[in-house]
């Protein structure tokens, strides 16, 4: 048992935080660094009065729960995390037990938060939201843990899927710039969703912080960066597909530009319902032509990140200078550095990393983009 908690430890609930530290990163600052502690016991005193509301956190929970259980299938599903496999030697319960551990440490988000709205619920003297809080999460770390057995259990070699794919635009021929578009739908329809839905709530949260007199457009501009990073796991998602389906194209006499030109394009779609959103609910506070601003900006930050991975370096290192990136943009903002000088400077970046390393670039050994 001892010798199976240090290699899931290092193994297993090592690689889930490497692949979604950017997104564990801005919920944490989102949800710690711009709500005080009397916000966030509003919100839990509302969902004890609102099943309405209630229901709403659960359900984004519940997204939670089915992007964890994802990222188990598809990462137990290579060939690198075959040592995962004796675990299912041992008897089902201790295999159950392991994976039960296994989920609650890829989990603490959401099961931290749940036990903060249990003790304060019962505080102010609730007993409804706490009960439910409380059994959803045991319910779900326990069916987490028996979905990861379950995928132990199953021949390593017979490719499984967890939920049926999504058949939307399969048969449908498309053009060119929206085969990684139909390719994310197919093949990773949780992971899209959860992302979406995060982006939302994102925006939402902050258009809901800014009428007050303590906040102007920087709060918007500093929301922009959040949202590029946020979808930091469908980035890696476009790396996987690159390294799998395009990467014949590093061999063919096509221009650098028309390969950047191609993907800032497929970038404007992938954040296209995120920027129509914002445009939506922010006309009451800001301009129209900060609203433009605010999207290029959006965009040209996001071009930037993938770009990032242009460069003949290891992706842990990328990691960090993508955190640094982030941090100093916060910087720059807080500032007041306008939003076109920032995209000037960003698409003038991405575009030297791409004419400078693109048709060089090979996959390196990080266990995200093996096939």
């Amino acid at each position: 048992m001892n010798v199976s908690l240090r290699i899931l430890n290092k193994g297993f609930i090592a690689e889930y935080y490497r692949q979604n530290v950017f997104f564990i990163l801005i919920i944490l600052l989102f949800a710690f660094g711009f709500l005080s502690g009397a916000e966030h016991r509003q919100l839990i005193l509302i969902a004890a009065k609102s099943g309405t509301f209630l229901g709403y956190i659960l359900g984004v929970w519940l997204l939670y729960f089915l992007m964890n259980v994802h990222f188990a299938w598809q990462t137990l599903s290579k060939k690198e995390f075959r040592v995962f496999y004796h675990i299912a030697e041992l008897s089902p319960f201790k295999a159950i037990l392991l994976m039960v551990y296994t989920y609650f440490m890829c989990s603490p988000l959401s099961i931290y938060y749940g036990l903060f709205m249990i003790i304060t619920g019962f505080g102010a003297g609730y007993l409804f939201m706490p009960f439910v809080v409380l059994s959803f999460h045991l319910a779900f770390t326990v069916l987490g843990g028996i979905l990861f057995y379950k995928r132990l259990r199953l021949p390593l070699e017979k490719k499984q899927v967890l939920l049926p794919q999504v058949k939307l635009f399969k048969n449908l021929k498309l053009p060119f710039f929206l085969f990684f578009i139909k390719e994310l739908i197919y093949k990773s329809p949780i992971l899209t969703v959860v992302v979406k839905v995060i982006s939302f709530a994102l925006i939402l949260g902050f258009i809901h912080l800014y009428p007050t007199d303590e906040y102007d457009s920087r709060l918007f501009s500093m929301l922009a960066v959040f949202i590029a990073f946020i979808n930091y796991p469908i980035i890696q998602e476009y790396l996987l597909f690159e390294n799998e389906k395009l990467n014949f194209q590093r061999t063919l006499p096509i221009p650098w530009y028309f390969q950047y030109l191609q993907m800032a394009f497929v970038i404007i779609l992938l954040l296209l319902p995120e920027c129509v959103f914002f445009a939506i609910k922010s006309h009451k506070y800001v301009s129209l032509s900060y609203v433009s601003s605010w999207i290029f900006f959006v965009w040209t930050v996001f071009i930037s990140i993938k770009g990032m991975f242009s460069l003949p370096i290891h992706e842990e290192r990328i990691q960090k200078y993508l955190f640094g990136i982030f941090i100093i943009l916060q910087i720059v903002i807080m500032y007041k550095i306008p939003l076109s000088i920032l995209t000037c400077f960003l698409i003038g970046f991405s575009t030297w990393i791409v004419a400078q390393f693109y048709h060089n670039w090979e996959p390196g050994k990080d266990l995200f983009l093996r096939k």
